[in-house]
């Protein structure tokens, strides 16, 4: 059985730093896991943290508005919005022609955000998500947490 991604659906990668290249590639670099550790003690300041968040729609079933977000989650239940890429209404965007890929019956339209957070103060542990609104709805891409491991002076990452 194919099974294929769900859409809409999607994923996020959290580096330290991003290129965009010609050719519609981008380099990651310092890709981080489910968690980025700060041995130092807070407050710490990175000087940049990004994200690459990527969503697939189906192209039958487009959405009226898209935002993608990168939130930022304390363990108080505070959140709060970091950075956002919102799109124009779908309706109002050129649709170009959708085309399966070799051996797949099923087409996708896959729109990636790059996005950076510069700079990102760090006073304590918390959770970063990157979600995308697709008209009423939340959907969760990825998710990075911050954790600290003080053992140092305050002090600005590099």
């Amino acid at each position: 059985m194919i099974i294929f991604p769900a859409a809409p659906g999607g994923h996020a990668i959290f580096c330290d730093d991003l290129r965009e290249e010609v050719g519609g590639k981008n380099s990651l670099i310092g890709v981080y896991g489910s968690d980025l550790m700060i041995n130092a003690t807070p407050p710490v300041m990175l000087p940049q943290l990004s994200c690459v968040a990527t969503i697939n729609l189906d192209p039958e079933r487009m959405p009226g508005q898209l935002t993608i977000q990168i939130k930022k989650y304390l363990p108080s239940g505070v959140e709060e919005v970091l950075t956002a890429v919102e799109l124009p209404p779908f309706a109002d965007i050129p649709q170009p022609e959708y085309r399966p890929g070799y051996g797949d019956s099923k087409r996708l339209f896959t729109l990636s955000a790059a996005m950076k957070m510069v700079p990102l103060a760090i006073e304590g542990e918390f959770t970063l998500r990157a979600v995308a609104l697709i008209d009423d709805d939340e959907y969760r891409l990825g998710g990075l947490t911050v954790r600290l491991q003080p053992n140092g002076p305050p002090s600005e990452l590099k």
